[in-house]
């Protein structure tokens, strides 16, 4: 278990305290304060899974399911009608044979647990599949991040050169291609990274796997371009920044004057909208969805849609009933 262990704290250093807090006493039952240090946190969480298998199974999906939905960067396609409707027909073992044949050495709807790659790169450990409704792939890719370690910093001799410690933490980005059979629409999610290249890596890299693996491509883009100005007139959204493009090139960028603040609320900024407000198409939208009886989200949720890109980002680590919620409402918008 030591081994388990050493890559449950790389992991759980990489998820915010309060996320494990929540974690640890509505799911483990912990009773813990919320005054309680990250360290002393996680290795309570860890200790409690060591002893109870239960508790353990229950952390493993916690980890898996806080970075599978968590800080996402969003590509949305969809597929041919006639590739899903072949595709959808196949049972499991059918995508297991492919799978074999290909040597993608997995058990179909059977994670590797705890997985970090020793190398570079993103490495598959994962896949789901429901005949009729759903495939899911995911990979891990190894990331390494520094903290201070500040007792154990010192000065050389005569006190002119300072060394200062930082420990290595290996936490991982989790690539993930989710298909819905039943429409057609993929989502293609990667974990926000420092690396921007990570993105675009990540994104051909789920691509090709389903070109070369099971011969499906044909990938359409959904257009997100669409739905940003809808976004923006909703209720349930707090506009912080809207980019617009006019019909002769044109550019206009509004932005609330702090993040306290919606655009909405700005009579002047109102207004400057309003004068091309027929005349211009919307390029990027920076919004946070809002709790309401319209929908089931607990807490505001920071988006970025970006026609550029043709990207969705989602900040903070959430679940992925809120993730669904939020990328559903932008493809009802794009259409």
């Amino acid at each position: 278990m030591a081994k388990n262990t050493r890559i449950l704290e790389d992991i759980l250093n990489n998820i915010t305290l309060s996320t494990i807090l929540d974690f640890a006493n509505d799911t483990l039952h912990l009773g813990i304060k919320s005054t309680v240090r990250k360290a002393d946190l996680i290795k309570e969480v860890i200790q409690e899974a060591n002893e109870v298998d239960t508790q353990l199974h229950e952390l493993v999906k916690f980890v898996n399911s806080a970075q599978s939905w968590g800080k996402q960067h969003i590509f949305l396609f969809r597929s041919t009608p006639q590739h899903r409707q072949k595709f959808k027909s196949k049972n499991e073992n059918e995508i297991q044979k492919i799978l074999n044949k290909k040597n993608i050495q997995l058990s179909l709807n059977n994670a590797i647990p705890l997985f970090i790659p020793p190398e570079d790169g993103f490495k598959i450990f994962n896949v789901k599949y429901i005949q009729n409704q759903r495939l899911a792939i995911a990979w891990a890719e190894k990331r390494t991040s520094y903290s201070r370690v500040f007792e154990e910093d010192y000065f050389n001799i005569d006190k002119s050169i300072e060394y200062r410690a930082y420990k290595g933490n290996n936490g991982r980005g989790i690539l993930t291609l989710d298909w819905d059979l039943t429409n057609g629409q993929m989502l293609i999610g990667i974990t926000q990274s420092t690396r921007k290249q990570s993105y675009n890596e990540g994104k051909e890299k789920a691509l090709k796997f389903m070109s070369d693996i099971f011969s499906v491509d044909g990938w359409k883009p959904i257009n997100i371009k669409k739905s940003i100005t809808q976004i923006k007139n909703l209720k349930q959204v707090s506009t912080k920044k809207f980019d617009q493009v006019t019909n002769s090139g044109g550019k206009q960028s509004l932005q609330a004057k702090s993040k306290d603040h919606d655009i909405e609320a700005d009579p002047e900024l109102k207004s400057a909208e309003r004068a091309i407000q027929r005349r211009y198409s919307s390029t990027y939208g920076n919004f946070f969805w809002l709790p309401n009886q319209e929908n089931s989200l607990k807490n505001q949720v920071h988006t970025i849609i970006n026609s550029k890109t043709n990207s969705i980002l989602i900040y903070g680590l959430q679940t992925e009933s809120t993730v669904r919620y939020i990328i559903g409402q932008i493809i009802r918008y794009s259409r």
